[in-house]
């Protein structure tokens, strides 16, 4: 039975099962966006290993990613170096699941614990490997809450933790060796 949306029109306009080409029409995303869904298991589909039309698409599950993007387009973001590189990243851990969220936000809770209940954007340098400039950067486009003391920014931990776990923060480049090294520890340990 299908579901009755605001997407119904998609049924009488396509097929039952569709091609990538149309899912990224339809989706009014890019080829390279509609293959990293697809080989990451964001959007179910059949692949076929062939080099060419290698994916089936049920329409009916464009239409479930359509309205879950509407909800939570955090979720369905590209790793980081994703259309940089030719071809998949080394990064697909860096994928935004809620199992992934988990394992960075308890990283960072850890190496939070050695630290006040507000940090001042030099703290905020040493804990993330980032220069104090791009953090000002990201303070004043607002993706840090922050607390604005006239010449200081003060920013309590449960602001940073957010941010820390958000898209903003795991779609910028990865900033040293110290960052690098982070990521592996996040994605390595099986907390």
């Amino acid at each position: 039975m299908k579901k009755k949306s605001k997407y119904q029109l998609l049924y009488k306009l396509y097929p039952s099962v569709i091609t990538k080409d149309q899912f990224y029409r339809i989706c009014n995303i890019s080829k390279k966006t509609a293959a990293h869904l697809l080989d990451n298991g964001l959007v179910p589909c059949v692949n076929s290993g062939k080099k060419t039309r290698k994916y089936k698409i049920k329409l009916e599950d464009v239409i479930e990613y359509l309205e879950s993007r509407e909800k939570d387009p955090g979720r369905y973001a590209a790793p980081s170096g994703w259309y940089k590189t030719y071809g998949k990243p080394d990064e697909e851990d860096l994928l935004m699941t809620p199992e992934n969220i988990r394992k960075i936000s308890v990283h960072y809770l850890k190496k939070l614990s050695k630290y006040p209940d507000v940090l001042s954007v030099n703290q905020l340098s040493s804990l993330t490997g980032y220069s104090t400039t791009t953090l000002l950067k990201w303070i004043n486009k607002g993706a840090i809450k922050h607390f604005d003391m006239g010449n200081r920014y003060l920013v309590p931990k449960e602001w940073l933790l957010e941010f820390l776990s958000g898209p903003e923060f795991m779609k910028a480049r990865i900033p040293s060796k110290y960052g690098e090294e982070q990521i592996k520890k996040i994605f390595k340990s099986k907390g």
